[in-house]
């Protein structure tokens, strides 16, 4: 076959040239491929916040704050006070990043340091009092036997009183009177006593829960299961119906449990649900694929449907964190971490599997100085290691800056990056592996 190309010849010069544009276009594809490469191998993440635009969807830097209290108007940070704010992100990094931008009429430089913890957003609430046994719970110590109703711990004025209501003494959970302190004593429960709030029914395969004098029926016996043995339910014929009104509302599954949905995935805390936007988000929390419950259309809508629940979101209330390192657990409440003194406790609240985290991670911190990086126009970097925390469970990196002398902020930016050294590079390759494998080879 003839070939054209066999039979050009070009001059000289034009062979030069061409020599020096493949020569270029290889140089260009082998700098992008070690562009590239990189990249991936040492990956990095930034974050941003601008002070005069609080509310963009451009800040990426979750809740710039003072601890405990409010917000720093447009920036202003007084002498001496502290401005908290985090990060979520996946990936391993060994260095941090922060620089701030002055207003150019902020009066003084900026000097002071910075504090940084990773774990879970919701981990680093402030703690408050330990939790008690969840209302419904039926508890007994030797001879005596209680009921937990409306957050007091009531007690049966005889065991001929519990069984003349129903109650079945095999279902009731042996505890210490240590346990029983921890929570205020109500009035005794006694033979004239119509059921105590909390008490559970079972009525036709159908499970009701007594709250307001009002009997409440749970969406499903599916999620009654994750919430009181089957057992603890009283069984009452269809006429009990009658003896209380029964409310137009539901009760659904326990806080914390997981639901699948169509193609959502969703995480319950109270009257809502928080659909998870993505798999990484999911893993990233600290959940696990195992513990997701199939759940249908009717258990699903009674539900409020929440805004996407983001890697930047803290877990909802209900969570219970396992800290790994000392067995303490902890139940999210109102903005709070609430201990969980005892097994006989924790055993009321019902989960296949916690949330793992590290006390230590609330104490383990590293520090940096913020330094000037171009004075004259106002720029300053804080720069650290995190090789101390980077392994540390949780996504969540809190910063907590002391400034010397008072300053006006307009930018706030973090950098997190990975060191170019041979460890990191087949530490990358060794996760891109587990990556591959996980998501494209079949188990």
């Amino acid at each position: 076959m003839f070939n054209p190309a066999e039979e050009i010849r070009l001059e000289k010069e034009w062979q030069r040239r061409y020599g020096y544009l493949r020569f270029s276009v290889y140089m260009l594809f082998f700098l992008t491929g070690l562009y590239v490469s990189h990249k991936i191998l040492f990956p990095s993440a930034s974050f941003d916040f601008f002070f005069q635009t609080p509310n963009a969807t451009k800040n990426s830097i979750i809740d710039p704050r003072v601890p405990g209290e409010g917000h720093y108007e447009n920036g202003d940070v007084p002498s001496g006070e502290k401005l908290a704010f985090d990060t979520s992100l996946v990936g391993d990094f060994s260095q941090v990043s922060v620089d701030f931008d002055l207003e150019g009429k902020s009066p003084n430089q900026l000097g002071g340091t910075i504090k940084v913890r990773k774990s879970y957003q919701a981990f680093f609430y402030p703690i408050s009092k330990p939790i008690g046994f969840k209302n419904g719970s039926l508890l007994k110590n030797g001879s005596d036997y209680f009921m937990v109703s409306d957050g007091a711990i009531r007690r049966f004025s005889s065991t001929e009183t519990l069984e003349g209501l129903g109650f079945k003494k095999e279902v009731f959970l042996e505890v210490p009177l240590s346990d029983l302190a921890l929570q205020p004593r109500g009035t005794e429960i006694s033979s004239s006593s119509r059921y105590p709030a909390d008490s559970l029914f079972r009525v036709l395969d159908e499970y009701y829960q007594l709250k307001n004098d009002s009997l409440v029926r749970f969406v499903s016996e599916k999620a009654y299961l994750t919430q009181y043995p089957a057992a603890q339910a009283i069984e009452k014929n269809i006429s009990f119906l009658n003896d209380y009104p029964v409310s137009e509302d539901y009760l659904g599954f326990s806080d914390g449990t997981l639901l699948a949905a169509d193609i959502s995935v969703y995480v319950v805390s109270g009257k809502n649900i928080y659909p998870i936007n993505n798999p990484v988000t999911f893993e990233s929390m600290g959940y696990l694929w195992s513990d997701v419950i199939t759940a249908n259309s009717e258990e699903v809508g009674i539900y409020e449907e929440q805004k996407l629940f983001t890697i930047s979101s803290p877990h909802p209330e209900g969570t219970i964190f396992y800290a790994r390192d000392n067995g303490k657990y902890y139940y999210i409440q109102n903005g709070t971490r609430r201990e969980i003194l005892s097994s006989a406790i924790l055993s009321t609240y019902p989960r296949k599997n916690f949330i793992q985290v590290e006390e230590k991670s609330l104490t383990t911190e590293v520090l940096c100085d913020i330094k000037p990086r171009l004075k004259i126009l106002g720029l300053y970097r804080c720069g650290a290691a995190i090789d101390q925390i980077k392994n540390l469970p949780g996504n969540d990196y809190q910063f907590l800056a002391t400034t010397v002398e008072p300053v006006k902020i307009e930018t706030l930016n973090v950098n997190f990056s990975q060191v170019l050294t041979r460890e990191n590079m087949m530490r990358s390759l060794a996760s891109l592996k587990n990556r591959v494998t996980n998501n494209y080879i079949a188990q």
